[in-house]
């Protein structure tokens, strides 16, 4: 049980290791993240905006996307 534990804590960071994201591809995916937001908030009915809201300054502030359209915006993507 203790082998399996330490393996589901280390497997983030294997995986980090493993793939990396480019620029591109951390972009297109928190922008069709922010869509699947935007679109379950014109759905017609009832939401709970402050939580929608805060999903989406959640995927879009995160710092690896900040950095990944920086990058991308001064033409040095990773």
């Amino acid at each position: 049980m203790e082998l399996i534990a330490t393996i589901l804590l280390k497997a983030p960071l294997l995986l980090l290791v493993e793939f990396r994201m480019t620029d591109r591809q951390l972009a297109l995916k928190a922008v069709s993240e922010a869509q699947r937001i935007l679109e379950e908030y014109l759905e017609p009915r009832p939401h709970n905006n402050e939580l929608l809201l805060d999903r989406l300054v959640e995927v879009l502030a995160r710092p690896d996307f900040i950095v990944a359209v920086d990058r991308l915006q001064h033409g040095n993507d990773w």
